[in-house]
């Protein structure tokens, strides 16, 4: 599994590289607004999610909001108010799914399920989940707001049965076969649609630091969840 990360990257890489020496050019777009919900996890997990966030910044031209990063914002205004305020201004939300081997409403009810967080999880993660999952719960019937919403695997796919039925019907993508094919939903969704990899990405960042603290991430937590 840790090659096969390792070939997508390579892959994804290439083809970028022989799309700008065909005489590619890109072209600047507006910033997506991406929020990204997850579940509370161990350290592993808490890493890579952390490191998909800066990935998504610092190489996307995303403008991400995510709760490890403001938790000053969310203990002024309260879970409820700063996820309301997020949903309603991103043009995407990204939900990272936890591989879990129980359910994850089980899992959430788990007396031992504190003891095994990692301290730098932030105490509001998993409320902002739980918050998240109840407004897309809301909007299934909605396909147009549902659109905004998709999911994203780090590592192996959980098990359907282990998902809430919400996040079924959203787009799925697995890192880091599905990377490009992410990048290009983001950008689709965003103000002005462009076409990925068009997207103004940095000179050599594709197989840059940023993307390599992805990959170890990624490979970290596919070699947790196998012990």
């Amino acid at each position: 599994m840790m090659v096969l990360v390792s070939v997508a990257v390579l892959i994804w890489y290439k083809a970028y590289k022989n799309y700008s020496e065909s005489g590619g050019k890109s072209q600047a777009v507006p910033l997506v607004s991406v929020l990204v919900v997850y579940p509370a996890g161990n350290r592993a997990f808490q890493r890579a999610v952390v490191a998909f966030a800066e990935f998504l910044q610092s190489q996307w031209r995303c403008r991400v909001s995510i709760d490890v990063w403001e938790r000053g914002r969310i203990a002024e205004q309260g879970p409820v108010r700063w996820l309301t305020t997020h949903t309603e201004r991103a043009d995407n939300v990204v939900i990272v799914c936890a591989r879990r081997t129980e359910s994850w409403e089980s899992a959430a009810g788990h007396h031992q399920l504190a003891a095994l967080r990692d301290h730098a999880v932030p105490a509001s993660t998993e409320d902002v989940f739980s918050l998240a999952l109840n407004m897309l719960e809301g909007q299934v019937q909605g396909l147009t707001a549902l659109g905004k919403y998709c999911t994203v695997h780090l590592g192996d796919r959980p098990e359907a049965k282990c998902l809430p039925a919400a996040l079924r019907v959203c787009k799925s993508f697995s890192l880091m076969k599905d990377v490009e094919k992410l990048g290009r939903h983001l950008h689709n969704s965003g103000p002005e649609p462009c076409c990925f990899p068009s997207v103004e990405l940095k000179p050599g960042s594709l197989n840059g630091d940023v993307t390599g603290r992805l990959v170890d991430a990624i490979q970290e937590l596919q070699t947790v969840e196998h012990l």
